[in-house]
């Protein structure tokens, strides 16, 4: 990831992160920075707890933002979301692929994989006509 995002830039690193993971991937994606790079987390899976070179923080004046989008209501996520069609639309955007369906009797399984970082992908519910 760190050496395809410092091919992408040229060797100077990415202006924006993006993590919907955290943990695992929050150092790793820091790396990816360039100079007054900024970072925004929305989720930690797994272990909580991270761990980055704070000097190297600093030198680079990297930004370190924390989004909680539950505290969005459903209009505003709808006006997110529909913002970010046009790039889903023309290819710039790709969505996760998904890892799994669960049903709904499933939910305990699914939510032990996303929490521990077991499942790679995007986890689902599907539904039956019969709701079951």
């Amino acid at each position: 990831m760190i050496a395809s995002a410092l091919q992408f830039s040229a060797g100077k690193g990415v202006n924006v992160v993006f993590d919907c993971v955290g943990g695992p991937l929050f150092e790793p994606c820091l790396k990816t920075l360039g100079q007054l790079g900024r970072q925004l987390n929305i989720t930690s899976v797994g272990d909580r707890r991270v761990c980055f070179d704070l000097l190297d923080f600093y030198h680079r004046r990297l930004t370190l933002f924390g989004v909680d989008s539950r505290a969005y209501d459903t209009e505003a996520c709808a006006a997110i979301l529909e913002r970010l069609t046009p790039g889903f639309e023309s290819g710039a955007l790709k969505p996760i692929p998904i890892a799994k369906r669960f049903s709904l009797n499933e939910a305990v399984q699914a939510f032990t994989q996303v929490n521990e970082g077991t499942l790679r992908g995007k986890a689902i519910f599907t539904f039956s006509a019969t709701g079951a």
